[in-house]
């Protein structure tokens, strides 16, 4: 009539299997961009109407924040401005005193962008070079989503105007 003590161990083990499941997923989730994590959903992100080979305006501003990359964090300043693709749309400034050119790789929203380390000093370049391929995604009208993939795995922060 009342459970024994197998069936509640047996609930528990099927209970820590579920949870282990999801919180992989969520895990695993988080680095490859797939949902709740996507930047692709019906977020602001998407809903700017623009060409892809552009800078949508609503990111066209001075955007600031902070990321942690794997062995230290850098405060950053990010000035995205018009342009179209593989043209310089804006610079990026750390805590550093690092400042280099943004080049837009691709538009619309997300935009891709890239940096153009080659007249930065040698510490610098090899900072701009962790940012290699950066990803910027509108996530409201104040907050933009900056995303840097370091050795295959995405790092990400919130920079606000």
């Amino acid at each position: 009539m009342g459970r024994s003590v197998k069936d509640y161990a047996l609930l528990g083990i099927v209970v820590a299997i579920v949870g282990i499941v999801v919180a992989s997923y969520f895990s695993f989730a988080s680095g490859l961009h797939i949902w709740p994590y996507s930047d692709s959903s019906g977020s602001a992100a998407n809903s700017v109407g623009l060409a892809a080979n552009e800078v949508p305006a609503a990111y066209q501003a001075t955007w600031t924040g902070r990321i942690g990359l794997p062995a230290f964090s850098v405060q950053l300043s990010l000035t995205l401005g018009s342009g179209e693709v593989n043209e310089a749309v804006g610079q990026i400034s750390t805590s550093h005193g690092c400042v280099t050119a943004v080049i837009l790789k691709e538009g619309g929203g997300p935009v891709t962008l890239s940096l153009d380390a080659s007249n930065s000093p040698l510490v610098c370049h090899v900072l701009f070079e962790v940012f290699d391929h950066v990803t910027a995604a509108l996530v409201s009208s104040d907050s933009l989503k900056f995303s840097v993939d370091v050795d295959g795995r995405s790092v990400s922060c919130y920079l606000h105007r």
